[in-house]
């Protein structure tokens, strides 16, 4: 009853997206980012959810354009080199479809993790995104999305997990990898500490890039608080992977960014960096530093 219920609204969304499919893009920002939490308290297949709404939205494009008689300029993704590198992953991982094992784990759902969603999401943006206003509504809801995780994570440090957490950490198995003689690993609404510190590591040099950027002295602030926040986020993830994240995005921004003054910072504070952490023992006894 609820499902044929929920059919006019269904139809009349429909509706709507299929003249701003846009706006289905960043509903499944959004839903990307705390689907993972949503598992933990309601049980649901979130790769097989995520998946129909990507179709979905790759459905909803084509007709637009299809109806509107527009070129979808599938030729400003080939000059995309991004678009180019994960088309080429994508198809190494088509091909492990072919596999002997494939029975032994479900790739057809893994690989849109793994793949799909990232060739998927450069894409759209490569569609979408025309102009400067529609990225600074992208990173406006990313920092948003940010904000509320890190918000969740402090809550798990100073207040405490809830009870579907707690029955994740001590019945799940979770307490093994996140309860530790060196300290706990808090994870966020994320499915664990590891993703939770990827996650804000890229936040970290995201918004720390544009914050450097930006013209507005109250848009450098927030961005700069946004990227402060999430290094914190990052570090009481106690991930330790994660810290190749800022690494490497502080190298890709090096390399890309064509300014000397620009890459002489870049250089600059990545080898302070590196030198910190590697040849010295500051901070040593704070937890998060050490590990």
């Amino acid at each position: 009853a609820f499902v044929f219920a929920f059919l006019p609204i269904a139809f009349i969304l429909a509706c709507r997206f299929v003249g701003h499919p846009q706006n289905l893009f960043f509903i499944f920002l959004v839903l990307d980012y705390f689907i993972m939490g949503i598992n933990r308290y309601y049980p649901i297949k979130s790769g097989l959810v995520m998946s129909i709404i990507s179709v979905v939205m790759l459905l909803l494009v084509v007709l637009k354009y299809s109806w509107m008689n527009k070129d979808i300029h599938v030729e400003c993704c080939f000059r995309n080199p991004m678009f180019v590198i994960w088309l080429i992953w994508f198809a190494y991982c088509v091909a492990q479809l072919f596999r002997p094992d494939i029975y032994s784990y479900p790739w057809f759902v893994g690989i849109g993790s793994y793949a799909f969603y990232a060739l998927l999401s450069i894409f759209f943006i490569s569609v979408f995104f025309k102009n400067y206003k529609s990225v600074k509504f992208f990173l406006a809801l990313w920092s948003v999305c940010t904000l509320i995780c890190v918000f969740k994570g402090l809550w798990q440090k100073f207040v405490g997990f809830d009870n579907a957490e707690k029955l994740w950490l001590y019945q799940g198995g979770g307490r093994t990898t996140h309860i530790l003689y060196s300290g706990i690993r808090y994870f966020s609404f994320f499915s664990d500490a590891a993703n939770f510190g990827i996650g804000m590591g890229m936040s970290l040099m995201v918004f720390g890039i544009a914050a450097f950027y930006q013209k507005k002295v109250w848009m450098k602030f927030y961005f700069g608080a946004v990227a402060l926040l999430a290094g914190y986020g990052m570090m009481i993830s106690g991930t330790r992977s994660a810290m190749m994240v800022p690494f490497a995005a502080l190298a890709t921004f090096i390399v890309c960014s064509g300014k000397v003054r620009s890459t002489v910072y870049g250089i600059l504070i990545l080898a302070g960096l590196y030198f910190f952490f590697n040849f010295t023992t500051i901070g040593n006894s704070v937890q998060y530093v050490r590990r």
